[in-house]
């Protein structure tokens, strides 16, 4: 159960489509696969049940559960004041998408404390990998590549907020990669999440979204910094 758990979590967070539910003052109203985690809620185990991964720290999941909180109830009461003034839910729904990352940090807290969190980090990474690779075989089965947009399609399916949002959460993920990489015992594995990172990299450079791509170059740099390699960009400029 566990197993299925962890890889179920990884494909919905690494899914980057969407789909149009409906429409709020003009606005539309989208869902995305990483949405329906929220379901994985309604399957919480018991409290006598739960089972604390090893390393967890659970008064450190409190505070940010709290800290979380907080500022989704500020987001609730911006949106109540609004809507009083201007009885306009599309106000209702600018505050919704703005709390539902923070309601995911909420979510994360509580994966963290029922899956191990290396195993899914890395299970994630995984499921991104293959999405990335899917990504890009779509872009080379489209008539005129390498002259195309790199990462716009998934198959037949628009990539959800293309280019800004979902390159972004692809600049995220190539520190992951690179990670989980470097965990790997087998040098076939280390060098197949290099090379996807690698890829997902070039997807990114070439969509053309400088947020984006200032996200990715941060990442990295930040990832470099952490595992003490921060010679390699400093070799790589004086070249």
């Amino acid at each position: 159960m566990n197993w299925l758990f962890s890889w179920l979590v990884a494909l919905l967070v690494t899914l980057p489509l969407a789909f149009r539910v409906a429409e709020i003052g003009g606005k539309p109203v989208d869902l995305v696969g990483s949405d329906l985690l929220f379901l994985l809620l309604i399957v919480v185990p018991k409290r006598r049940d739960l089972v604390i991964p090893r390393g967890i720290v659970l008064w450190r999941l409190s505070i940010v559960r709290l800290a979380v909180a907080v500022e989704i109830l500020y987001c609730v009461a911006l949106s109540a004041i609004a809507y009083a003034e201007s009885s306009e839910l599309s106000r209702v729904a600018s505050a919704v998408k703005f709390a539902k990352p923070l309601a995911f940090m909420l979510l994360g807290t509580y994966l963290a404390a029922v899956t191990p969190p290396i195993m899914l980090l890395s299970r994630i990474s995984i499921a991104f990998a293959g999405m990335t690779l899917a990504t890009f075989a779509t872009a080379v089965c489209t008539p005129g590549f390498p002259h195309v947009a790199w990462g716009r399609f998934l198959f037949a399916f628009p990539l959800y907020g293309y280019p800004n949002s979902v390159m972004t959460m692809f600049a995220v993920m190539v520190p992951l990669l690179l990670a989980v990489a470097d965990t790997r015992q087998t040098s076939l594995g280390k060098w197949t999440l290099r090379g996807v990172a690698l890829l997902t990299g070039m997807m990114v450079v070439t969509s053309l979204s400088r947020s984006s791509s200032v996200t990715l170059v941060c990442g990295i740099l930040f990832y470099l910094y952490l595992t003490g390699r921060m010679y390699l960009p400093l070799f790589a400029g004086v070249l």
